[in-house]
């Protein structure tokens, strides 16, 4: 649903598209029906996640592949770690478009159109 919103959010006129940070002289609608919805939903993943091992489960694949993507630094963190074994979401991170391999005992993550 987040994805959706911030996909939607990048076309046109939406209600969801993405405003810059509010300064003291925007007018800011604090009663529109979409006013924080993002930090709602994040909050919401975050109270899912809390003690729910399937949930960790999966919400851990989504912040991996947020927080390499575009980040070289992070991606270097990443290739430097040692293996441990290789977890058993493969299909998410590759639906999610990020490919991971095993080379040389380390894992390998980059954007599946590389």
């Amino acid at each position: 649903m987040l994805r959706s919103i911030t996909e939607k959010g990048k076309s046109g006129d939406s209600v969801f598209k993405r405003e810059e940070k509010a300064s003291a002289q925007d007018n800011v609608d604090p009663h529109h029906p979409v006013y924080g919805l993002k930090k709602d939903l994040i909050r919401l993943i975050a109270n899912m996640a809390y003690k729910h091992r399937g949930n960790q489960d999966l919400w851990v694949v989504l912040a991996i592949r947020n927080l390499l993507d575009g980040n070289r630094e992070n991606r270097d963190v990443l290739s430097g770690m040692s293996l441990q074994g290789m977890a058993g979401h493969m299909s998410q991170l590759r639906a999610m478009g990020v490919h991971t391999e095993l080379r040389g005992g380390k894992i390998v993550v980059k954007p599946a159109d590389q």
